[in-house]
């Protein structure tokens, strides 16, 4: 990863309609009549409209919402989401990816992702996945989206701690990764082949 990736950086809008995003943690649920309830309210975007979310990020959502909205290790979890949202964008997925399995050599260049050597620019989405030791001591993984709104870098993710999809700037994210004890530069960012 570039050292060009600092906090602040802005990672494409693909939510428009949202400015001014406060600092702090957003939360998902059922998105009736299109629109997503923000469950911690800690900070809120003013005019976030679902429909406007880039089309993968949409059907990624909704199948995340179709399957309970909820997280739910191997079902309903962050690696599922990326899956989802890889195959809205057309990846040809032949199999159940994990955190651990999008990290091998080869499978996300066969997803059409390569390494992205900087933040996205306007209007463009990257995956992030990085590895940690989990509270069992074995092998853990994260994974999930980063795009901008309104100049601030978000990350979107479905994450167990939190009960299911979450998005929060990357404040949060960078202070989430350091409690996994995982230094920021270990995140690995992807980006669509060219």
């Amino acid at each position: 990863m570039s050292g060009r990736r600092t906090q602040g950086f802005a990672a494409g809008a693909v939510l428009l309609g949202v400015s001014g995003l406060a600092a702090g943690l957003l939360a998902l649920r059922s998105p009736d009549g299109g629109l997503p309830g923000f469950l911690n309210q800690t900070s809120r975007p003013e005019a976030f409209r679902f429909q406007d979310a880039s089309p993968p990020l949409q059907a990624a959502t909704k199948r995340y919402f179709q399957r309970g909205g909820k997280y739910i290790w191997g079902r309903n979890d962050c690696s599922k989401f990326i899956l989802d949202y890889l195959k809205a964008r057309g990846s040809r997925v032949s199999m159940r990816h994990t955190t651990a399995s999008l990290l091998w050599p080869g499978t996300m260049p066969g997803l059409g992702y390569g390494p992205a050597g900087a933040a996205p620019e306007e209007g463009e989405e990257q995956i992030w996945v990085f590895r940690y030791r989990g509270d069992d001591g074995g092998p853990a993984g994260h994974t999930g989206i980063a795009l901008g709104l309104g100049g601030r870098t978000v990350y979107i993710h479905n994450v167990s701690r939190e009960g299911g999809l979450i998005w929060e700037e990357e404040d949060d994210f960078r202070a989430r990764v350091k409690e996994q004890g995982v230094d920021f530069s270990r995140v690995r960012f992807f980006e669509p082949i060219r």
